[in-house]
């Protein structure tokens, strides 16, 4: 009899658990950002894009669901050198007690003149494998701000500058050589999250068809139209992650 009550019992956690698990829904939560000094910016621009008289950088948030990467071009006739040490990611959450970095970025070096090169996250985490993998904008902000908490599901909310649950700055530091002098410089841009938005995962698929791109391929030797698609980035100057509710 007894063995029986366990038995259903058993049963009847297994059931819960099921039905609990059935229950769960995916969200997605998509995060845009403003800088902290506009006025480095083209408003207009798709994406954040810096420029001086050495490189043009061009941040795309998107990118990997919030890569901290960024693209550096040289325009320049010298090469370019992106310092790994000196360059960094680093954030700010207004009610802890102060600023964090998380590791120099990766993909750092030369950029040869008039080329593009591609700067990215830091290999942060390490697997069970002892293998590093990225760590993107918003596992940082899901694992240790617990952002998600801060939105219900199916809503909005926008924030400032002084209450964003989120500020970032990216630091780009790059040096040279013109006529014999040495040239040693670092770019520090600063964002925060001004807008988070939950989106059920049948929203966000349906808005993300929205932005998918149809293009030609080559097959054989022949070109054949509107056979192959990709999808583009939603807003490039936002990330998104997603989450089990």
């Amino acid at each position: 009899m007894k063995t029986s009550k366990n038995l259903l019992f058993g049963l009847a956690l297994v059931a819960a658990a099921l039905i609990s698990s059935s229950c769960s829904k995916t969200y997605y939560q998509v995060c845009t950002t403003k800088p902290v000094n506009p006025a480095l910016f083209d408003a207009n621009a798709e994406n954040y894009r810096f420029e001086d008289e050495n490189v043009l950088i061009e941040y795309n948030m998107w990118a990997l669901h919030g890569d901290r990467g960024f693209s550096v071009y040289n325009k320049t006739d010298e090469y370019i050198y992106i310092s790994g040490y000196n360059s960094c990611f680093s954030s700010y959450v207004p009610d802890d007690e102060g600023e964090w970095t998380k590791g120099d970025l990766d993909n750092t070096g030369i950029v040869a003149p008039h080329t593009w090169r591609l700067i990215t996250s830091p290999k942060t985490d390490v697997n069970i494998y002892g293998v590093a993998t990225y760590q993107p904008i918003t596992k940082t902000i899901f694992l240790f701000e617990g952002m998600k908490e801060k939105v219900r599901h199916s809503e909005s909310k926008t924030f400032n500058r002084d209450n964003s649950p989120f500020v970032f700055t990216i630091h780009v530091n790059y040096y040279l050589t013109k006529n014999g002098e040495r040239i040693d410089k670092t770019i520090p841009m600063a964002f925060f999250v001004d807008r988070v938005t939950n989106y059920s995962m049948k929203d966000y698929l349906k808005m993300k068809e929205k932005y998918r791109e149809m293009y030609d391929k080559l097959d054989n030797g022949e070109w054949k139209r509107n056979v192959g698609f990709r999808y583009l980035p939603i807003n490039r100057k936002a990330f998104y992650n997603t989450y089990i509710k």
